[in-house]
């Protein structure tokens, strides 16, 4: 019996890699086609929209190893050569808005031709958010194969602007997103992964910020030294090697903060005027408290987890709907949803669509406001439906 289980379970483990092979072989064709197909108008002629995203860090990533600031006017005027075939002209300005350490990751990217590097990367982040999906939607419900497929027909629907907007245009901040998944998956068992999964959080620290300080904060709580140290480990290779590359480049990310990098970090506050941006601050971080104190009073680090991303996406998302996307992340722990809790996370989940009825002018505004708010919904609702079981 043992040698057939064992057997079994390695037919099963040769299956899965076929099957995630195949995945992301498809996941890679797919970028590449629309990287030859999709195109739109600009102040010097037809650009790429696939892999716009990627070319700031992949130009930036080159100067770094040849030993030019990557936070340059050169820089940026190169980047805007490569993405539109001259300056920006009232554009996006497609400054490079990171922390150097990122080198750490592009690298195996920079060194390969552009085309290239946006394939293998955006693809590569399409076949991970794909399998984001699926797990979601098996933990949503893994007692009925039709209710999963429900779920992962919905999630798919729901993600579908992230995936276009963002994901083929090569966002880093998902790296991010599938960085806080793992790390609070793996918190129980492996805790010192954990702490260094979270560590790739800060590839591009706008909303992990706060979701990433909230889960070092329930860590020290804990007294979970191997977390930390995980975490730690991380972000002094982070530095380290970028320091040792780079060197001091500190002063020039801090200058490019001070212009904001083309963009207003805090976006969501600027919208609303004075009182209502400080009660729409105030009701996330009302709703971040009673969850610390749910949590604390259970022993359950979930409300917590949960409330921090919600917080990160209401006070630091950056620019049209990219960071929304880790709204997903707010019910990653939930499990076997129904009744209320379903209905309000199938809302929440398919509530970017909700956008094409405003006008353009105003669409992203309400895309940052009001998405965060209903997903604000959706947790207190699955926060009472744990704790009453409705």
């Amino acid at each position: 019996m043992k040698d057939k289980s064992e057997s079994f379970a390695k037919k099963e483990s040769f299956q899965l890699i076929i099957i995630q092979a195949l995945l992301w072989i498809g996941a890679v064709s797919t970028i590449a086609w629309l990287w030859n197909h999709w195109f739109l108008s600009g102040p010097h002629g037809p650009y790429h929209w696939v892999g716009m995203d990627f070319i700031p860090y992949w130009v930036g990533g080159r100067e770094i190893l040849t030993g030019a600031n990557p936070y340059s006017a050169e820089t940026t005027l190169k980047i805007q050569q490569l993405v539109y075939g001259g300056p920006a002209m009232g554009n996006d300005p497609m400054m490079f808005v990171y922390p150097a350490w990122i080198l750490v990751l592009i690298i195996p990217f920079v060194v390969l031709p552009l085309s290239w590097a946006v394939v293998l990367y955006a693809g590569s982040l399409l076949w991970g958010l794909t399998n984001l999906i699926h797990l979601l939607a098996a933990q949503w419900n893994d007692s009925h194969f039709y209710g999963r497929v429900f779920w992962m027909i919905l999630l798919t629907i729901g993600s579908l602007p992230f995936l276009i907007i963002s994901v083929t245009k090569g966002q880093l901040g998902y790296i991010g997103l599938i960085a806080l998944f793992i790390s609070r998956k793996i918190w129980g068992q492996h805790p010192y992964w954990a702490g260094v999964v979270l560590g790739l959080a800060m590839m591009k620290p706008t909303v992990t910020i706060i979701p990433t300080a909230g889960f070092m904060l329930w860590a020290l709580l804990e007294y979970n030294w191997k977390f930390l140290v995980g975490f730690a480990s991380t972000m002094i290779f982070l530095i380290g090697t970028s320091v040792l590359v780079v060197g001091n480049w500190l002063p020039g990310y801090i200058e490019m903060l001070k212009i904001s990098g083309g963009a207003p970090v805090l976006w969501s506050l600027v919208i609303l005027p004075w009182p209502w941006n400080a009660l729409f601050a105030g009701v996330f971080i009302g709703i971040a408290g009673y969850a610390f104190i749910v949590s604390r009073s259970q022993n359950d680090r979930q409300y917590w987890l949960s409330a921090t991303i919600l917080v990160g996406i209401a006070l630091f998302p950056m620019r049209w709907i990219y960071d929304l996307f880790l709204g997903i992340l707010i019910p990653s722990e939930e499990k076997n949803l129904a009744s209320i809790s379903a209905i309000c996370t199938g809302i929440a989940v398919v509530a970017p669509w909700i956008l094409v009825v405003f006008p353009e002018d105003i669409r992203w505004n309400a895309a940052v406001i009001g998405l965060p708010l209903i997903w604000a919904g959706t947790f207190v609702v699955n926060i009472f439906r744990r704790k009453q079981n409705i």
